[in-house]
């Protein structure tokens, strides 16, 4: 059962000033200054509470996690800082410092990006793997140049997400490789190959210059690695069948940061032999 939200909390004035009391609506993630009370001013008390037990983190604002997550929940958000040691990261602070609304740039791209999250026009898909799909997708470049999830493994060219048909999220990762061993080295001798630039952190082509005067090698590599449904987070039923343009921000937002962050963090796992392996010369 939901409910409307109109949740009220009285916050610590500036100093020399009178009591004020905010409205943080958990609907749509607006926090006005309002002393007289009454509901959001964003979206005038008409937004759906998707956690009606009143059960949630109080520590952080609302447009930064998918409503109805329990203060003992795993975030995987949290867990994806710049500072780990995993392949994929998010790119948070700058996700909000530079974001044109003050709240989030990942949602302002998803609010540009409507349409991927309702291919048939039938209303919100929450299909874990679809809507986990749609969102990496704009999270990710080109869509987003930085991008709100990052990566720091270099050889990664592109990432991609579909549902396989066991409802599973597969994940093709393509790859800057090595000469495969059956080509002699004396053959290649001289080819043009990837350039591995750490100042960008990235493996670059040759330049169509080079190219025109010698043989190019650019050899990909397609990781192509399944997480099961049970593993991807499952979208709040709010969003189920809705209109996209009808849908908060924040809830959007907050179901497409959940749902990106589960993924990279189940990716994360798998490619720790894989990484390895690669970038020791060793066979997979």
């Amino acid at each position: 059962m939901t409910r409307t939200c109109k949740t009220r909390r009285p916050v610590r004035a500036a100093a020399g000033s009178g009591p004020v009391l905010v409205v943080l609506c958990f609907g749509c993630a607006g926090a006005r200054t309002d002393p007289g009370g009454g509901p959001c001013r964003r979206c005038d008390g008409s937004a759906v509470d998707p956690n009606p037990d009143g059960h949630r983190p109080s520590h952080e604002p609302a447009d930064r996690r998918e409503q109805g997550a329990s203060v003992q929940t795993f975030d995987p958000v949290k867990s994806l800082a710049p500072d780990g040691t995993g392949v994929f990261w998010l790119n948070e602070h700058y996700d909000r410092d530079r974001a044109s609304d003050g709240i989030s740039r990942y949602g302002a791209y998803l609010r540009q990006n409507l349409h991927r999250f309702d291919p048939w026009g039938e209303g919100v898909d929450t299909d874990p793997a679809d809507f986990t799909a749609a969102a990496w997708q704009v999270a990710t470049s080109p869509i987003m140049s930085p991008a709100y999830l990052a990566c720091r493994w270099d050889r990664v060219l592109s990432t991609a997400i579909q549902r396989a048909e066991n409802g599973a999220a597969l994940a093709n990762l393509e790859l800057a490789a090595t000469a495969p061993r059956e080509l002699d080295g004396r053959i290649t001798s001289g080819w043009n190959t990837w350039t591995h630039d750490r100042g960008l952190r990235a493996y670059l082509e040759p330049s169509q210059e080079q190219m025109a005067l010698y043989p190019t090698l650019l050899p990909r590599v397609n990781l192509l690695l399944p997480v099961p449904a049970a593993k991807l987070h499952q979208p709040s039923p709010t969003l189920t069948g809705q209109r996209p343009d009808k849908v908060t921000d924040a809830l959007l937002t907050g179901a497409a940061k959940r749902v990106v962050a589960t993924l990279a963090v189940a990716l994360n796992e798998l490619l720790v032999p894989i990484v390895a392996a690669m970038e020791q010369g060793r066979p997979l």
